[in-house]
């Protein structure tokens, strides 16, 4: 984890999500920047998301979709919170 980064670990479900869609339509470009968080309306999750700066569309949605599904698995059936900022 990066100084001052809470990593995804804070990170909702929903927020991961929906950085997954907007890398999969191309609106978000990799590796994901702090601009192009901005762009989506996501750059309040910037120094929490900054664990995917440096990573290609493959490793971003690599990163994405383990950190959701070990979250499934750890906890099934439990909706994590939105966590709007």
């Amino acid at each position: 984890m990066l100084f001052g980064s809470r990593g995804l670990t804070v990170v909702p479900d929903k927020v991961l999500m929906e950085l997954l869609r907007q890398v999969h339509r191309g609106t978000l470009v990799c590796p994901v920047t702090r601009p192009g968080l901005g762009e989506i309306g996501l750059l309040h999750w910037g120094d929490d998301l900054e664990i995917l700066r440096g990573l290609d569309k493959a490793g971003t949605v690599a990163t994405l979709v383990a950190v959701l599904a070990e979250r499934r698995v750890r906890n099934p059936g439990v909706t994590r919170p939105t966590g709007s900022r």
